[in-house]
């Protein structure tokens, strides 16, 4: 009998929840396809393995190439024996023969290591572009460029330029900037164009922002003018309304009336300017479908209808109102933003064309496209392999248009009679739905292939083919951890947090059969509700002492990982560990913004492109002292600033000269980025040093001046946008903890895990294009753009969702489905930061948001549980795996310094 399921349909879907052993199971999956026929060692050529990141692709190359190693030359086959049995027991083959059939294949893979198909979904994407570049409309020689962000940017800085020459585009970022002050965004649009252009590269926009581009901005004008006419004309509506039910009072026997008063109230609310008054309350909606309900019980034999049937006329056309009155404000609220993102799209295509650049979120609505067209036979032809296996791995984080680009080639495989296909996923793991992922379509096909359906109606001829097959194991936590996560997820799913039947299924299945150590610890801190301002301090107190209470017990800091929802809360412990001394490894303390050297050096440049603006000048002095570089007392650095502000003092180069007399601005500009760098470092006398954060400031010059401009501005520009993200490498053997964030920690574990901040908050920001026909929604005349942008949100409120509801169902509809899919987001959030320990999980809440249903359920299941909960204990120390790090040393750079580059 198996001890794991065996496959035995030729399209699998795996749901593999966490620490389910994915790994090992898909390595042993590959391995018995590659190693299934003893007369084709080279069968390897036509399998294809897509994961979602290059480090879990390397790793599987990495971890079969040593399987096949071991399998073929190591005595009982060493640390692959699991592999091994697995793979025997999947094949029904002895260890002897697995030897025999490894040792040929592993000798064909490294003469041939070309053809092992183990990679991403970007890379195989990339792949079938380069072939069919000339199709797809693209230049003969192109880069790819993975730098999102740095595209983006220049984007920007592209329109940016315009500015002053363009006079309808310089009226539309006029209009912007005013309309963010409004919004108390501050009159700075860089980063709200930068926030704007990150539509760009989504799936979603690219057929609305491809009509868009049809427009002119005298057409948006023209649009957005209409629109403010019509809002005006809906306030002298509302108005009217308000009036007319005054009207219908005056002459009523308002003696007999059930709550006149509701009514009055009504007619003051819609002479105001908030469409939210304009909502009749839920008891005067009733008389729209039954006018007798204006009167009082005992008068209702002796009145008739026509009051009623006039205030109920009168209260649906408030209703209508004001829907259209909020549908129009949304619209409003993104209009100028959709023209500018337009007039982003034009900039970026300009930037693309001149740098002969393409980015990778192009190719996925290319190749559907274009290559969508195509037999899947072609395409195999073309690209000169033939793939008939193919192992699909984070399918959760797949995206729709992935899904669209895959399934025919996944159909053309499964086609053939020895074809097979696995699918693996974890849904309640899904938390890139920002990046696209879409975890919906996984779920769907979860259900479809547990019925033996095909994984969609396109594809009859996968009818009976299909099987699901739930890794349920866990072998990374410890029982106590199992089995309090078990009850968690289970209970909230019953809670009815989750609205959709697809996510509450996949945590009603969320219990696993631990497989790991006995024991294990359970914390969890109920702290006060308190404003942010009180309770991050109570919170970082709280952790602390948690954390010297576990390095007392034997812990190793490294042993420690701290999981955190986003950098804001990263920076916020990063600098109060710090501050404690606790050594800890963090993206935000090795951010090169963090080291005063750097600092000093771009504040330098930033002078050299202004050198008359004083803010500038007092930046370098100040960062100068702040590194140390110019070792003054307080007092002097103060009369400094003040020498400034005078005109009558030496001119700043002077002063500068004196603070560094080897720096001369006209032999820096003189040199290169990178070799103005070398010259500014010399300058400064921290060449010599080897500082890490100084070479990767070197390193970012010279990659910038080679793949982009050699030019100090374009640089400066990307500093200002690129200064915390850029950082150096994690010194190797450093006994720290490490902080990140919960998506950077998806597919790692830890001994123990704190998450100080467990009661996330529920985010709204998500936005849809849709297509609105304004002539019957508003009954305007004036052409309506192809496609507008309205933002998705809460519509809990009645009096948000009833009058929005009557005049654009299918807007209710689709926010509705955005705060479902945020939901089950953010429960996923919480489950992967809540299943990464091994040993030990600490929890902080507060009983407010998703904090109040954990607490809620630990009051269930734990009764008298007060302001804490702990459950078992720590391992003994002797029972604890190694941690592996060294204590401490200092990074070796030191031997690391930079010649004159005239040298060279």
């Amino acid at each position: 009998m198996a001890s794991f399921p065996i496959r035995t349909k030729s399209l699998s879907v795996f749901s593999a929840s966490a620490g389910a052993g994915k790994t090992f199971r898909l390595a042993a999956e590959y391995l018995a396809t590659a190693l299934r026929d003893p007369q084709q060692p080279k069968a390897f050529v036509h399998i294809l393995a897509l994961t979602f990141t290059n480090k879990a692709a390397n790793e599987m190359k990495r971890r079969i190439l040593d399987s096949l190693r071991d399998f073929s030359e190591v005595a009982d086959f060493g640390d692959s024996k699991g592999l091994a049995e697995a793979v025997c027991e999947i094949l029904e083959i002895s260890e002897r023969e697995l030897a025999i059939r490894a040792r040929k294949t592993l000798e064909l893979m490294l003469h041939d290591y070309g053809s092992i198909g183990i990679g991403t979904l970007d890379q195989f994407t990339h792949k079938l572009v380069r072939t069919f570049a000339l199709e797809l409309g693209l230049p003969g020689q192109f880069e790819v460029e993975l730098e999102q962000e740095l595209l983006l940017d220049l984007a920007v800085q592209e329109l940016m330029t315009e500015v002053g020459t363009n006079q309808a585009l310089t009226q539309v970022l006029i209009a912007f900037a005013e309309s963010n002050v409004e919004d108390e965004k501050g009159g700075d649009i860089y980063p709200a164009l930068l926030d704007m252009a990150a539509h760009l590269s989504k799936e979603t926009s690219v057929d609305a922002l491809r009509a868009l581009g049809q427009w002119s901005l005298e057409s948006h004008a023209d649009a957005q003018k209409a629109l403010q006419a019509f809002q005006r004309h809906l306030l002298e509506a509302a108005s009217d309304v308000g009036n007319a039910i005054f009207q219908a009072l005056q002459g009523a026997d308002t003696s007999a009336m059930s709550n006149v008063n509701y009514y009055t109230g009504l007619a003051g609310r819609l002479l105001k300017r908030e469409p939210s008054d304009w909502v009749p309350s839920p008891s005067l909606q009733k008389v729209m479908e039954d006018p007798m309900l204006v009167y009082k019980m005992a008068e209702r034999s002796k009145k008739g209808p026509e009051l009623g049937q006039e205030l109920g006329r009168c209260f649906q056309r408030a209703l209508e109102l004001a829907g259209q009155a909020m549908l129009v404000k949304e619209i409003r609220k993104n209009d100028r933003s959709a023209s500018v993102m337009v007039e982003l799209s034009k900039a970026l295509e300009r930037v693309l064309e001149r740098l002969r650049i393409q980015p990778l979120w192009k190719f996925n609505r290319l190749i559907h496209d274009e290559l969508g067209k195509q037999p899947a036979a072609y395409l195999f032809e073309r690209l000169g392999e033939r793939y008939q296996h193919f192992f699909v791995d984070e399918a959760q984080d797949t995206s729709s248009l992935q899904w669209a680009n895959l399934w025919p080639l996944l159909e053309n495989a499964l086609s053939a009679e020895q074809g097979s296909s696995l699918i693996v996923g974890d849904g309640k793991q899904s938390i890139y739905r920002w990046r696209g992922s879409d975890a919906e379509s996984f779920l769907d096909l979860i259900n479809r292939s547990e019925s033996s359906q095909p994984p969609l109606d396109d594809y009859p001829s996968l009818q009976g083919r299909t099987e699901h097959i739930p890794l349920q194991d866990n072998w990374r936590s410890r029982t106590q951890i199992v089995d309090f996560n078990n009850a968690l997820f289970v209970d909230l799913a019953a809670q009815d947090v989750f609205t959709r039947p697809s996510h509450a299924t996949s945590y009603q299945r969320a219990p696993q059969n631990p497989k790991g150590k006995p024991g294990g610890r359970v914390y969890v801190r109920l702290l006060p509700k308190l404003v942010q301002a009180e309770l991050w301090p109570l919170a970082l107190d709280t952790l602390v002492q948690d954390l010297r209470d576990a390095e007392s017990a034997k812990w190793a800091w490294s042993d420690m990982a701290i999981l955190v929802r986003d950098k804001r809360q990263g920076r916020a412990i990063a600098l109060r560990l710090a501050k404690e001394g606790i050594p800890i490894v963090s993206s935000e303390l090795l951010a090169l913004s963090s080291s005063s050297y750097v600092v000093a050096m771009a504040a330098l440049m930033n002078w050299m492109l202004v050198p008359r603006e004083r803010d500038r000048q007092w930046a370098v002095v100040q960062s100068l002292h702040a590194s140390g570089l110019w070792a003054v007392p307080e007092e002097e650095l103060h009369l400094a600033g003040v020498a400034l502000k005078d005109p009558e003092a030496p001119a700043f180069p002077t002063a500068l000269k004196a603070i560094l007399p080897g720096f001369d601005v006209d032999i820096a500009w003189k040199l290169s980025l990178y070799e103005m760098g070398e010259y500014m470092a010399r300058a400064l006398n921290i060449a010599h040093l080897g500082d890490p954060f100084v070479l990767r400031f070197l390193d970012a010059l010279h990659d910038f001046s080679h793949k982009q401009l050699n030019r100090l501005e374009a640089f400066m520009a990307e500093w200002a946008c690129k200064k915390d993200a850029w950082s150096i490498s994690t010194p190797p053997g450093m006994d720290a903890i490490e902080l990140l964030t919960i998506h950077a920690s998806k597919g790692l574990e830890f001994p123990l895990v704190y998450v100080p901040f467990a009661t996330l908050k529920p985010k709204d920001g998500r936005s849809q294009w849709m297509e609105l026909d304004w002539t019957e929604l508003f009954g305007i005349d004036t052409e309506a753009p192809p496609s507008s942008l309205l933002s998705l949100k809460s519509m809990k409120e009645p009096k948000v969702r009833e009058p929005l509801n009557a005049v654009h169902p299918e807007y209710v509809a689709a926010s509705e489905r955005a705060v479902e899919e945020r939901i089950f987001d953010d429960y996923n959030l919480l489950y992967v930061a809540f299943t990464r320990p091994r040993d030990g999980l600490t929890l902080y809440l507060t009983e407010e948001y998703y904090g109040q249903d954990i607490w809620g359920h630990i009051l269930r299941t734990y009764p008298g549980v007060t302001d804490h909960l702990k459950l078992g204990d720590w391992p003994a120390p002797a029972d604890r795996a190694a941690h592996g790090a060294a204590p401490a040393q200092p990074w070796p750079m030191s031997q690391v310094a930079s010649d004159d580059w005239t040298h060279r």
